[in-house]
């Protein structure tokens, strides 16, 4: 390669290799000697998995092969490490990679002469961020289940003690349903479960800044029901 095309490809702020059919480097540019800390003259002519051992070699042919085939661009995967080759990195606080995330996508450059260019993107930061939102998303769920009755949708016990310390003048009317214990159990705990939601619809006809919990029988008061309901105003 003349040193023209050498010094353009050396000031990409990716890492690209030139590679031959059979996956034999032909040049790579300095993000890569950087982030590897080998140089060129050291690898050139090798095949990519004697200096990498990492890389699926008779993958990489195949793509090779296809790509050239085509001539048009393919990506290639490993979806179970999410590199291509292992490059360490400064982890994170929180990071759940070891080695820096990759996305490689295979070009053709010249069928005649089989040659291929491969850019390798640093892929870390999306998806620490998609990792960081995965978590969030799921710890969203299990506070949803913390703070909802599953059945009524009403706000729980714990949400109005997570609350009430934020309410600047909190009021609070507790009334129950007389003789539910007696009604689930003579017709059915599908009747129960649906006379708690009915109760439970009072929570759509409140007025605004009043809140509807379902406390079940927590607060330890001598009244004849299992269903307790709290109106937080």
């Amino acid at each position: 390669m003349d040193l023209k095309k050498a010094t353009i490809l050396d000031a990409i702020g990716e890492g690209l290799f030139v590679v031959d059919l059979e996956g034999r480097i032909r040049f790579w540019n300095r993000w890569i000697s950087t982030y590897t800390k080998q140089e060129p003259k050291a690898v050139i002519g090798k095949r990519l998995d004697e200096v990498f051992p990492e890389v699926n070699q008779d993958q990489l042919v195949r793509k090779i092969g296809a790509s050239l085939r085509m001539g048009v661009p393919t990506y290639f995967f490993n979806l179970a490490s999410g590199w291509f080759i292992k490059i360490p990195f400064k982890k994170v606080t929180g990071s759940p990679f070891e080695y820096m995330q990759q996305q490689v996508t295979i070009h053709p450059l010249d069928p005649k002469e089989g040659l291929v260019v491969l850019l390798l993107q640093d892929q870390t930061a999306a998806r620490e961020a998609q990792h960081r939102l995965s978590r969030f998303e799921a710890s969203e769920a299990e506070q949803k289940k913390l703070f909802l009755d599953q059945l009524t949708g009403l706000h729980s016990r714990s949400k109005m003690l997570q609350d009430l310390p934020r309410a600047s003048k909190p009021l609070l009317a507790i009334f129950s349903v007389d003789l539910f214990n007696e009604m689930n159990k003579f017709y059915g705990y599908e009747t129960g479960e649906l006379i708690l939601k009915e109760v439970s619809a009072l929570q759509s006809a409140a007025k605004t800044g009043v809140i509807i919990m379902q406390l079940q029988n927590v607060l330890k008061m001598e009244i004849p029901a299992i269903l307790q309901i709290a109106v937080f105003l």
